[in-house]
């Protein structure tokens, strides 16, 4: 007797629909934050909702490469979204602290923007593969 598709992923919830809109979403989010980093010099307070929305960007990120651990994507291309997730963290981690830094330092502030560029790459190659990312 051979089990329905349906049967065989019982208590194995596939997280890939909430993955895809969550890398959509990071990519608009780091989009708009570039947005606002680059108007900081006509008003103080949009400096202070680009630092918002970078910590809020950190969790989304924390939670995209938690979900991207509970779908056990499986085959090279998911063990390279799984790596390319734990690294949007730390450099989303890192962003936030050239961030603060670059209150006080020129080269926190100079680090800070090309690693902006870099997030926006990854977050942008994350959700080109997710697609085509097959469960284990």
């Amino acid at each position: 007797m051979t089990e329905s598709p349906a049967a065989m992923t019982i208590g194995r919830p596939d997280y890939r629909n909430a993955l895809l809109g969550l890398a959509a979403a990071n990519v608009i989010v780091i989009l708009i934050m570039a947005i606002l980093g680059g108007r900081f010099f006509i008003s103080p307070t949009i400096i202070e909702i680009h630092g918002y929305i970078g910590n809020l960007l950190f969790l989304m990120v924390v939670g995209q490469a938690g979900l991207v651990f509970m779908s056990k994507l499986g085959g090279p291309l998911g063990k390279a979204v799984l790596g390319l997730s734990v690294l949007a963290v730390l450099l989303v981690v890192a962003q936030i602290g050239l961030g603060y830094s670059g209150r006080e330092s020129v080269t926190a502030l100079s680090l800070h923007i090309p690693n902006g560029v870099l997030i926006f790459g990854v977050s942008a190659a994350i959700l080109a593969q997710l697609p085509h990312a097959r469960r284990a």
